[in-house]
């Protein structure tokens, strides 16, 4: 892991947390204060989950890009962008999250530098 995980969420493709941002729309929707909340309580356990998440997300992304840019079929590109945002939603379960938890701690991440530092004490242990 890159020597500060702040240094990893910026690094991270905009499209992989995009993608599993976007798919948060259906379950922001069906919960409309979501939008509204400034943060969360963030355990160390759904950090490391978080961790997990984000890496498998980037994976998922990375493994799609090429084969998504290079196609030359608009029905094409959006099956394989509907492919890879299904594993990306699994991926985040997978690693115990929610979409929702998964977004929340993402977006709490880039705002709340405590909630960052926490998280690079626990990658250095």
């Amino acid at each position: 892991m890159t020597p500060t995980f702040r240094n990893f969420l910026t690094a991270l493709p905009a499209a992989a947390l995009a993608a599993v941002l976007s798919l948060g729309a259906a379950t922001a929707t069906a919960q409309p204060q979501q939008g509204q909340q400034q943060s969360m309580d963030v355990s160390d356990d759904q950090l490391e989950q978080f961790v997990e998440a984000v890496t498998e997300v980037q994976s998922v992304q990375q493994e799609y890009a090429s084969e998504i840019q290079s196609t030359q079929e608009a029905a094409e590109a959006q099956a394989l962008r509907q492919e890879a945002q299904e594993k990306m939603v699994g991926a985040v379960e997978d690693a115990g999250l929610s979409v929702t938890e998964y977004n929340q701690i993402s977006q709490q991440l880039q705002s709340d530098p405590a909630l960052a530092d926490r998280l690079e004490s626990l990658q250095r242990n």
